[in-house]
């Protein structure tokens, strides 16, 4: 082996374990500080993995909306997700929508009115506050359901932002999220409870206001996150508060 390649194979090992470590210590550590607008400095701390001076709970303010810190890296190497770097996972309020007005859950989370028609907006409020810093991913999610109520097909979609599921937030499904068919349609591949709620319970409550996951209970319901940070569902065509998790690098 020639001390060029030793030399560059070292590197690496230390490129991944600064990666490594910073990803380990920012994600079990919560704080909860208002980090004000975002900037090269943080920017750079990503880029080099060490998120030097942002930990979970931690809030950014971008076009007057706030948005708080979830995770980092929560989806690095995840299926078909490997072409994602460095990143961090945030949260963000985004007011209240029904999931469809015809009280139905036949085209399952992807078929959704939330889906098709208020996500998009999401999305545009995301664009203008971030930039070239909001990164696309992908999710699997649910395009049917069956007789029961249960969803059985499911495909990847292209996002920049997305509803969580009950493992996000719970760390497993919950009794509200049908996996008769399997988890792959409510789960995809977040599959592991974000830092944010693992570390702080009182972060799944939104003041009196319960809110939307995406997993399909039954052939007219989805879970939810009930006022007070326990496991719920309501019916497609309640009114119910929305948060959607998304990446900037």
């Amino acid at each position: 082996m020639t001390i060029s390649k030793i030399l560059f194979d070292g590197a690496q090992y230390i490129k991944k374990s600064k990666r490594a470590e910073g990803e380990w210590i920012h994600n079990n550590t919560y704080r909860g500080l208002n980090l004000g607008t975002f900037n090269d400095t943080y920017e750079q701390a990503i880029q080099d993995g060490t998120f030097d001076n942002e930990y979970v709970g931690d809030t950014f303010t971008m076009g007057g909306h706030k948005y708080k810190i979830a995770g980092f890296n929560t989806k690095y190497g995840h299926e078909q997700n490997t072409n994602l770097g460095n990143h961090i996972c945030l949260i963000g309020e985004f007011g209240q929508h029904v999931m469809n007005d015809d009280s139905t859950t036949q085209g399952g989370f992807a078929g959704s009115d939330m889906f098709e028609n208020y996500l998009p907006t999401i999305e545009n409020q995301l664009k203008a506050d971030w930039g070239s810093h909001l990164l696309s991913f992908n999710s699997y999610l649910s395009t049917s359901v069956d007789d029961e109520g249960a969803p059985n097909n499911g495909a990847w979609f292209n996002l920049t932002a997305c509803l969580m599921n009950s493992t996000q937030v719970y760390g497993s499904p919950t009794k509200y999220s049908n996996n008769t068919n399997g988890m792959k349609y409510n789960m995809g591949d977040e599959n592991d409870i974000l830092p944010l709620y693992k570390l702080k319970f009182k972060e799944r409550k939104w003041g009196n206001m319960w809110w939307w996951l995406r997993d399909v209970y039954t052939y007219d319901a989805f879970a939810d996150v009930n006022f007070d940070g326990s496991a719920h569902y309501d019916d497609t065509n309640y009114l119910g508060g929305v948060r959607a998790f998304f990446l900037i690098n």
